[in-house]
């Protein structure tokens, strides 16, 4: 039997248990999770994303709150899964501003300046942000996924 290097199986009978941790079981690169989470994204969902850095709109709550609606309705595979953490993009605003984020759970729309720190958990996106030549960067707790301009996803692991 083929043994993965992100876990052990072992079979008992016929039924087939593995000794994988439960981020691994329940995180977004196996299984019916990761295989919704690489489909290419819809040409809504990218202009959903895209009106982020848009107008007088680009600190508003509210309009926060509604491109997260846009985006479950999108997007649903996102819904269900606990370990998406938030979204990354390049900044447009002004030349003091690198990135901008959208945290999924609090729908809150921030800009950040050059070098000012991001929340811990969004850390790992903020260079493939900047330099991958993405869209955006969907977070998630065990990979960040870069979404292209055309809507086609990248996976990168932690």
């Amino acid at each position: 039997m083929f043994l993965s290097r992100q876990k052990r199986q072992t079979l008992t009978g016929s039924t087939l248990q593995t000794n994988a941790s439960p981020r691994q079981q329940t995180g977004t690169l196996t299984g019916e999770g990761a295989r919704l989470l690489r489909q290419s994204r819809t040409p809504a969902y990218m202009a959903a994303l895209g009106k982020l850095d848009a107008g007088d709109a680009r600190l508003d709550p509210a309009f926060a709150a509604k491109v997260v609606a846009q985006i479950r309705k999108e997007f649903p595979a996102v819904q269900f899964l606990g370990s998406f953490l938030g979204i990354l993009a390049q900044c447009y605003i002004d030349d003091t501003y690198d990135v901008h984020t959208l945290d999924w759970q609090e729908r809150i729309l921030q800009h950040y300046h050059k070098g000012e720190p991001l929340p811990e958990v969004l850390v790992k996106g903020r260079s493939l942000a900047l330099y991958g030549g993405y869209a955006f960067v969907e977070v998630y707790t065990d990979c960040c996924r870069g979404v292209y301009p055309d809507g086609h996803v990248a996976v990168i692991p932690d």
